[in-house]
């Protein structure tokens, strides 16, 4: 449609007792388009001295040849004399019609100076000239008024060129199906365009939480792409997009669920000591968290942290464990340990404390090499070498129960041979467990034995004498039944047999044996679900210092299995109350759960995330140090570390 604006008019001079013209006004732009801008000279008011509040203010579309000045404005369109054609006139998509200001005594300046209009429909508005304008009334009489003319005109179909309704866009853009969700606190992604006359302008782009400020970001045409900032990590935001034009804002799209998250590597392995936690992350550096009395956190500082910290210059990590108050690594071969060095637990030929890793040494001037594994118990740790039939064993740090393995009770700042006797070094090790003051190894051949502190039967063979060697543990011995995995809590032990099934033996005060009994037996029991039922499927076991756990089942369809001690909640189960058998953790949060690690008084998990891939840390139980990664009280439950 072609529109040319005339000269701007003046009011009639045809007015009721005590109206007047009130001026000219004027259009924008001057042609080319169905759609104008009315500007009112600046100061334009409506007199407002009527005590009855009945002044209106409404805008006009009419033919040229109508007296505005005799309209009757009482609602809806102007009634004029003769049947002249008169129309609403349209501002912003929506007409302005009997505005009423609420103002009785003087001036009503509660005016838009600006009104955007459109003429439409397309199919009744013959070729011409029309007025455009503002009227100010007084009981449906006008007082005063602005105006100016258009000139519309035809096309070859006889009508005035098509008009298009001057509407906002129907529906908000759709967001993209997918979104990247950045580093602290960022949310990006795409819209899809709509179609609306007059064009789009602008997409607004809106985070909602379910409590707290939305927040918004604006897209402008041609772009598509956004990128939310600042929001909380962890928090779950509702996504939604709406589309404006000169008409005015679109629906609100149909909502996405997003979350955000710190972007931090994801969690491989953690590792629980008795105040503090640790993840071996995907980047092969070591994060920690939690108590840092003794440098156990590895950041060059002894200042305890919530939030997980970097452990300097351990870089392609394999492998991580925690002890009481010191957390060990292996990284190509070499053992790097940190933290409390008062028994020489950190294995660098000191009693030093260190708080930043330290290789362990071989000799005075050698690191250890060749190290597959590590396992830290109270104030020591052990490591195996080549596991497997050649598999051997070294051991350094405290040893006032023999638990060092190497038929001595003399503290070793630096590794020594585990001793199948004296002078014969153990061979065959698979694997080394270690807790409290007692180490058990994993045979080549299934079978397991276990040297150290033997005060509740946790050696497991049917004695309370410690042992500087180590010994068979009753009927686990590679013949009558293979262990495939073990764990060592404090003062008491655990194997997964080849079957799927659990035996503990030690203490059982809390429970920790699993076998429905707070009875400590000197050989191993079989762990239940119930009164009757064995534990089965379980592919693998961990201990922590009063309670344990399994692992049942493989993928997704994975789930843990928790018993033993629960004053400070360990056990997940939203309770502190102490489980005798084997207890199903039901938190979706936990539904293919990949590893553990149990401390003192905690637990740790890494399971399949739920915000991001491809998993989370998560951790309940104690949390009077941070070791949880949140701040507050113990948790019960499961709960997400917001940080890894």
């Amino acid at each position: 449609m072609t529109a040319t604006m005339l000269p701007s008019g003046v009011a009639s001079a045809a007015l009721p007792p005590n109206a007047s013209p009130a001026g000219r006004a004027s259009t924008f732009p001057t042609s080319g388009t169905t759609s104008f801008r009315l500007l009112l000279p600046a100061g334009a008011a409506c007199p407002g001295d009527s005590a009855t509040g009945g002044y209106r203010a409404q805008t006009f579309l009419a033919a040229n040849s109508v007296d505005v000045s005799q309209l009757t404005y009482l609602g809806g369109v102007p009634t004029a004399p003769a049947g002249a054609q008169v129309d609403l006139l349209y501002a912003s998509g929506n007409p302005f019609v009997d505005v009423n200001t609420a103002v009785t005594t003087g001036a009503i300046v509660g005016l838009p100076n600006t009104f955007e209009f459109t003429v439409f429909p397309a199919d009744y508005l013959a070729a011409g000239a029309y007025r455009l304008g503002v009227a100010c009334t007084l009981n449906g009489a006008v007082e005063r008024y602005w105006s100016t003319t258009v000139q519309l005109t035809l096309d070859g179909a006889g009508k005035v060129n098509g008009i298009s309704p001057f509407n906002a866009p129907a529906a908000g853009p759709t967001l993209g199906v997918s979104f990247t969700l950045g580093v602290s606190g960022t949310i990006g992604g795409t819209i899809t365009p709509v179609t609306a006359t007059p064009a789009v302008d602008s997409y607004t782009v809106t985070a909602t939480p379910a409590v707290g400020n939305p927040v918004s970001v604006e897209v402008v045409p041609p772009a598509t792409a956004f990128i939310l900032s600042g929001l909380s990590n962890r928090v779950s935001y509702t996504l939604t997009a709406t589309a404006t034009n000169a008409a005015g804002t679109s629906p609100v799209s149909t909502g996405a669920n997003v979350v955000p998250f710190v972007a931090n590597p994801a969690p491989k392995q953690v590792a629980a000591g008795v105040a503090h936690s640790c993840a071996r992350v995907s980047d092969g550096t070591v994060r920690c968290w939690g108590s840092n009395a003794s440098g156990q956190l590895g950041n060059g500082t002894l200042v305890s942290s919530t939030l997980p910290v970097v452990a300097t210059g351990v870089s392609g990590a394999t492998q991580i464990t925690a002890g009481e108050r010191f957390t060990c690594a292996v990284a190509a071969g070499r053992v790097k340990c940190w933290g409390l060095n008062a028994s020489g637990q950190l294995g660098d030929g000191t009693r030093s404390l260190r708080s930043v890793p330290t290789s362990v040494m071989s000799s005075a001037t050698t690191a250890m090499t060749g190290v597959a594994t590590v396992a830290a118990g109270a104030s020591f740790a052990c490591a195996v070498n080549s596991p497997g039939a050649t598999g051997t064993a070294r051991c350094w740090g405290a040893n006032e129960a023999g638990q060092l393995g190497d038929g001595s009770v003399v503290q070793r700042l630096r590794p020594v041979a585990v001793k199948a006797r004296a002078g014969v070094a153990l061979k065959g090790v698979a694997a080394v467990a270690a807790g409290g003051s007692t180490a058990c190894a994993l045979m080549s051949n299934g079978a397991v034995r276990c040297w150290g502190r033997n005060v509740s039967g946790q050696l497991g063979n049917n004695t309370m004498v410690s042992a500087k060697f180590p010994v068979q543990v009753a009927g686990i011995d590679g013949v009558a039944a293979k262990a495939t995995a073990i764990a060592v809590g404090v003062d008491f032990a655990c194997a997964r047999i080849s079957n799927g099934t659990v035996r503990c033996w030690g203490n059982n005060a809390s429970g920790q044996l699993g076998n429905n009994t707070v009875t400590r037996s000197k050989v191993p029991v079989v762990v239940k679900t119930s009164s009757t039922a064995l534990l089965s499927g379980a592919t693998t076991v961990s201990a922590g210092a009063g309670h344990a756990c399994v692992i049942r089942g493989a993928g997704a369809a994975a789930r843990m299995l928790c018993w033993g001690n629960n004053t400070s909640g360990q056990l997940g189960l939203g309770d502190q109350v102490n489980r005798r058998v084997a207890t199903l953790l039901t938190s979706g949060l936990l539904n293919g759960t990949k590893s553990m690690a149990l401390g003192g008084a905690h637990t740790l998990a890494v399971a399949p995330s739920t915000v991001r891939s491809p998993s989370d840390a998560v951790g309940w139980g104690l949390n009077a140090n941070g070791q949880l990664g949140v701040a507050g009280s113990p948790r019960t439950g499961p709960t997400v570390n917001p940080w890894l």
